[in-house]
């Protein structure tokens, strides 16, 4: 039935975004990812500091992952926003120009939206 629905329909294949797209893509999961992780492990630590007598080499241990996730955060952020697609420069222009956007920000929407969040240009 599948097969017949397809030949009268003439249904269209499904075209992927480009490698490209799809690498900043991934990049963007794995920062939430990230950001998420490092509210979990800011949580345990205020958890643990309200306790009368905190396990210190447990409070250690969550402070070198939490410093070593927001390194990472850093590190990918930055990845993020130097490597921005050369055909999304001049709307990260008109992104930024929006007040309360900055380039990470205005970044990020660009390539959630794959450019088309200022695609018109913002004045």
């Amino acid at each position: 039935m599948l097969q017949r629905l397809g030949e009268e329909r003439q249904l269209k294949g499904m075209m992927l975004p480009d490698k490209d797209w799809q690498t900043h893509r991934h990049r963007l999961l794995n920062l939430q990812h990230l950001q998420n992780d490092i509210q979990k492990l800011k949580n345990r630590i205020s958890e643990l500091s309200f306790h009368p007598q905190p396990d210190d080499l447990s409070v250690m241990m969550i402070e070198d992952q939490l410093e070593l996730l927001q390194r990472q955060q850093k590190q990918l952020e930055e990845k993020v926003t130097q490597e921005l697609p050369q055909n999304y420069q001049k709307q990260l222009v008109y992104g930024v120009s929006v007040k309360g956007i900055g380039k990470k920000t205005a970044t990020f929407l660009l390539l959630f939206t794959q450019g088309l969040f200022f695609s018109q240009g913002v004045g």
